[in-house]
């Protein structure tokens, strides 16, 4: 390019010189046509433009070769630059499609990431459960009859108890395998021989035939002892033969059953696990019962022995008078009725008792006026009271009293419980629970005592109310009719005489009302 720009200018430069020197013009005149020079410098001058301009047309047919080479490759950049774009068009919506791509597999990763750590907490809470099941299948059966039999159950539990690594499958598997063990333990009977220490053999370790009823029960046959097995943490390696709680009968009965199983029979079965067995061979007797009560127990015992002893002289006494006070009253009645009253009193002399004291009184003053027969039968009424209503006191007092004897021997026990607890220390709560039932065991018999007492006095006192008031009324019947035959009027008098009768009547009932509130 630099050398055509240069030849150009060569041949613009030769062009004006020429000019200049062989190009006269004359005024008026138009310029003619150059003249044909003649001198060399124009010949090498003409021989150089011809030169360039042969030059120039090979730069003019390069540059055109040029340009048309330099246009193909436009046009083929801009081609690739067309097919570029494209590219980065289809890579871009590439890289947004990889982008979204990328997002929905990081939402997939962060949901399997979140799934295995909820199939993780999932398999740890299994392998924590198969692990705690296993632990308490082995506290369940680390004693009891039926490791006695299996002795390598308990064995392999606390092996898997103690590994460090589980495999939740494997272990589970194990776990239903064991299962199945109890379950068909629950299902079989077996017998087998074991050393038994007996309780009531003095503990002497002997073989024993041993029956296992099941998971329910266990009985065994040593000697001549026959009963339930227990093996718990109480009794050690060793278990231990009950016969406590069991009559001789029901003894019997399991020796003859573990003999011979397949006759069949009958068997005492405790589906509580021992505890219903444990709660009769801990009843205590009546003498272990009042020894536990301590010195208290002799007071109470002498108060219970006055409160008896009161009790059957009453009921014996209101036996006796209560029995025939109506009889009584009735025999009086009639004579009185009839008007004869001389007879009615030598009947209520024959009487003997505390109607005919009454009705005696009533008679021997009939004669008198109205205040003196009321005060003569309030005073008879008085004297004979006593006797049915006698005693009678006493018995609710000791039923007041017994109770409150108790409840000071429950203190005084108590305080001593506490002492020791004071001492020894609140180590085990059965010592506790031990001392605070001894010390309620007054209490218990205070109440035993006062709820007899306090009923028997309230039925003796209704038989001696009753008693009394049928005095009562039959000496108002009297007087009543006493009354009537001296106002020389009788129950037959007709409707003329029924003011007067009712004047008496209501003066008697005025009487009546006295005594009744006296």
């Amino acid at each position: 390019m630099k050398r055509s720009f240069l030849l150009m200018a060569v041949i613009f430069f030769a062009t004006t010189l020429h000019a200049q020197e062989g190009i006269g013009v004359d005024a008026g005149t138009s310029p003619s046509a150059p003249p044909i020079a003649s001198s060399p410098e124009s010949s090498v001058l003409l021989k150089a433009i011809a030169e360039a301009k042969s030059e120039l047309e090979a730069l003019e047919v390069e540059w055109a070769t040029e340009n048309e080479g330099l246009g193909r490759d436009i046009r083929d950049q801009t081609a690739k630059i067309f097919e570029a774009s494209g590219l980065e068009m289809e890579l871009r919506s590439k890289l947004e499609d990889l982008g979204k791509e990328f997002e929905e597999k990081e939402f997939s990763r962060f949901e399997l990431e979140m799934n295995r750590e909820a199939l993780k907490d999932k398999s740890d809470a299994v392998a924590s459960e198969i692990r705690n099941q296993i632990i308490d299948l082995k506290d369940r059966f680390t004693t009891g009859v039926f490791t006695l039999e299996s002795p390598s159950f308990c064995k392999e539990l606390s092996s898997k108890i103690d590994q460090d690594e589980w495999e939740e499958e494997k272990e589970l598997l194990f776990l239903l395998d064991r299962f199945d063990l109890v379950l068909e333990a629950t299902e079989t009977s077996t017998r087998f021989m074991t050393p038994v220490q007996v309780v009531a053999n003095n503990r002497i370790i002997d073989n024993a035939e041993v029956l296992r009823l099941g998971l329910v029960d266990s009985y065994f046959i040593q000697g001549s002892y026959a009963g339930r097995l227990v093996h718990d943490e109480a009794t050690g390696e060793i278990p231990e033969g009950i016969t406590e709680g069991l009559t001789s009968d029901e003894s019997h009965w399991v020796s003859k059953f573990v003999t011979a199983p397949e006759a069949g029979g009958v068997l005492p079965v405790d589906v509580s696990g021992g505890a219903g067995f444990a709660s009769l061979a801990a009843e205590d007797t009546l003498k272990e019962w009042f020894e536990k009560g301590g010195s208290f127990m002799w007071g109470l015992v002498a108060l219970a022995c006055f409160s008896l002893v009161m009790i059957v002289e009453r009921s014996i006494v209101l036996f006796i008078r209560s029995r025939g006070v109506q009889k009584s009253v009735d025999l009086v009645m009639a004579d009185v009725q009839r008007g004869n009253l001389d007879q009615a009193m030598l009947t209520a002399k024959k009487l003997d008792n505390s109607v005919g004291v009454v009705m005696l009184a009533a008679l021997e003053n009939r004669n008198q006026s109205d205040e003196v027969i009321e005060s003569a039968i309030e005073d008879s009424i008085m004297k004979v009271t006593p006797v049915y209503r006698s005693r009678l006191a006493m018995i609710a007092l000791c039923a007041a009293v017994a109770p409150l004897m108790g409840l000071l021997g429950t203190v005084t026990g108590m305080i001593g419980t506490f002492q020791n607890l004071v001492i020894f220390g609140a180590g085990d709560p059965r010592n506790l629970a031990g001392g605070i039932s001894e010390a309620l065991i007054t209490t218990q018999a205070g109440l035993y005592i006062a709820i007899p007492s306090l009923l028997m006095r309230g039925i003796l006192g209704s038989f001696a109310e009753s008693a009394v008031g049928k005095i009562e009324s039959g000496a108002m019947s009297v007087m009543i009719e006493i009354l009537k035959i001296r106002e020389g009027k009788t129950f037959e008098e007709g409707s003329s005489g029924e003011g007067d009768l009712s004047e008496s009547s209501s003066g008697v009932g005025s009487s009546q009302e006295k005594i009744i509130k006296k």
